[in-house]
């Protein structure tokens, strides 16, 4: 079954807010954001983390009954040196729906609309844990290479260190 991807609206941000919550619930060590820092936010700061733009926005991928299954982020380094670059955060996908290629759709879909941004050359993300990161293998298969050394102790999560990977996607 095809699930449809399309860019997130300001009137989704409920649903939004609603599944990245989950995902810091549900995957913590995936995330360097945290359930406990974002959970009594006000909807106008997931609002914010939408984007509203070519350059920054919110994909969403949703059932057939229109639920919010799974997301992720763009957004192009606004800096003047740094231009050529963009970025991907928060990927993630209601577990249930795992195993559907949902997360390939939408990585698809956010190096799509990198590449027609003119001036776009590359994309990077991190990777938490990855030794075991699933995320890791979608984004090598994609053509993201690893970047340096693996950053030890990187973050401490639920009582544990975790390591990082910075990755990196040539669009030309």
């Amino acid at each position: 079954m095809k699930f449809p991807i399309r860019r997130i609206v300001k009137s989704d941000c409920e649903a939004y807010r609603s599944l990245r919550l989950r995902a810091f619930q549900e995957s913590s060590a995936s995330f360097s954001e945290s359930y406990e820092d974002e959970h009594q936010k006000p909807l106008e700061f997931f609002r914010a983390l939408l984007g509203d733009g070519p350059e920054h926005f919110t994909v969403g991928c949703f059932s057939p009954e229109e639920e919010l299954i799974g997301i992720a982020t763009f957004k192009r380094d606004q800096r003047r040196k740094a231009r050529h670059k963009s970025y991907i955060h928060t990927m993630y996908v209601a577990p249930e729906y795992r195993g559907q290629k949902i997360a390939e759709g939408i990585l698809r879909n956010l190096m799509e609309a990198a590449r027609a941004l003119p001036g776009v050359e590359q994309i990077h993300l991190w990777v938490l844990n990855p030794e075991t990161s699933p995320a890791r293998k979608l984004y090598l298969k994609a053509g993201f290479k690893p970047q340096g050394m693996v950053v030890q102790n990187d973050l401490f999560i639920d009582g544990a260190y975790v390591d990082a990977e910075y990755m990196t996607l040539a669009l030309n």
